[in-house]
């Protein structure tokens, strides 16, 4: 495993013989412009940014029960954001 927050590695075995990775090239040209890649990643990078906010970590930090708490908080303040017409 490498993390690149602070570039350590760890090795990891793979059990099993009938483990194997593979690595291709298929040789296809794609451009980035012409699919929803961007738009993709400013959404996850929006949505990072506000669980991060939210919960005061990092997003590599922030578990499941975190999200879980965020999610039941918002479908309990959602009739009074409504009201607000924010």
């Amino acid at each position: 495993m490498f993390d690149c927050r602070d570039l350590s590695y760890e090795l990891v075995s793979l059990v099993g013989e009938d483990i194997r990775i593979v690595i291709c090239n298929s040789g296809v040209t794609r451009g980035l412009t012409d699919s929803a890649y961007n738009d993709r990643r400013s959404a996850c990078e929006s949505g990072a940014s506000h669980l991060a906010l939210a919960t005061g970590t990092e997003i590599r930090e922030i578990h499941h029960e975190m999200i879980e708490a965020m999610i039941h908080l918002e479908k309990g303040l959602k009739p009074y954001i409504d009201k607000l017409q924010i």
